[in-house]
């Protein structure tokens, strides 16, 4: 991200940041290889600073989230507890799962807060992103710094209220068009290729050095058809996921999780787990029944 960042004329000062952080900060631009290397040494050889408080929670929510730690199981540790407090005063489902006999207590620890903090996610969220903005205006010249008008023109319209969700299923559905589309014109070329090949040919390895018969009934109809069965759908798959990739490089599948994470969150789940929902519906209905998409 770091190249992002110069391009958009943003200096960051590395060791400020990581003074701020309490851990080491290393450079990256993962598509050039930099800074992987000086990455692996320092998480190998750093230790965590467990003393060191970043956010600064409203004394309510500390005070709650307290109380609900000390329910919880010894073995962990109190920072820990801490944090799972706030995330299940923060409405997160799976911090539950941790939590032990804490979680019965959450309806008191809400109650106990109604009167002072009518909405416990929004402070939470309001500390973390104070936070967040304070290191960002220390250690950079994001308020000096230009933004992407092209960048923040499209988020408007993209993470809008209304109009994000019908925008996201027109791309699903244009991905999905692509990747039928462009994969099942490659589709015969792998099923003829992939028969040559995995049946026929090895049938006619197997005549010709005299295999037993069942042996080459078993290899080309069985694992040779197993093979056929499944190269064909190679040519969707992959174009599926190489949209999906491109969609990920573009930035808009972060765009797309904020988008839906309201909805998933109301099925239990992260707003990210929209992508593996969608490949696992493609898959299942192109394998499942084979039948093709209207």
């Amino acid at each position: 991200m770091l190249d992002i960042a110069e391009k958009q004329q943003v200096r960051i000062d590395i060791d400020a940041l990581a003074a701020r952080l309490g851990c080491p900060v290393i450079p990256l631009v993962s598509t050039r290889g930099r800074g992987i290397e000086a990455l692996k040494i320092a998480l190998d050889r750093h230790q965590a600073n467990s003393d060191l408080e970043l956010v600064h929670y409203p004394q309510p929510l500390l005070r709650e989230a307290d109380l609900l730690a000390q329910q919880m199981s010894a073995q962990i540790p109190t920072r820990q507890r801490r944090w799972l407090g706030l995330q299940m005063l923060e409405g997160d489902i799976y911090s539950r799962a941790y939590a032990g006999d804490a979680a019965d207590k959450l309806d008191i620890a809400l109650a106990n807060l109604s009167d002072e903090i009518d909405d416990p996610a929004l402070h939470i969220a309001d500390a973390r992103y104070q936070t967040i903005a304070a290191i960002c205006d220390a250690v950079s010249n994001t308020l000096t710094a230009e933004p992407s008008r092209f960048t923040a023109a499209m988020d408007k319209v993209i993470l809008n209220r209304f109009l994000g969700l019908p925008i996201f299923l027109f791309v699903m559905y244009l991905m999905f068009l692509l990747a039928i589309n462009i994969g099942g014109a490659l589709q015969p070329i792998f099923d003829a290729g992939s028969v040559a090949i995995f049946v026929h040919g090895i049938q006619w390895l197997g005549y010709t050095l005299h295999f037993p018969d069942w042996l080459t009934v078993f290899l080309a109809q069985g694992i040779g058809g197993g093979i056929n069965t499944v190269l064909p759908l190679v040519p969707q798959i992959g174009m599926m996921y190489l949209f999906l990739s491109f969609l990920e490089d573009s930035g808009y599948m972060a765009r797309a999780a904020f988008v839906m994470d309201r909805l998933m969150q109301a099925l239990g789940l992260p707003g990210k787990s929209f992508v593996p929902l969608i490949v696992g519906f493609w898959l299942q209905r192109a394998v499942g029944d084979g039948r093709p998409y209207p």
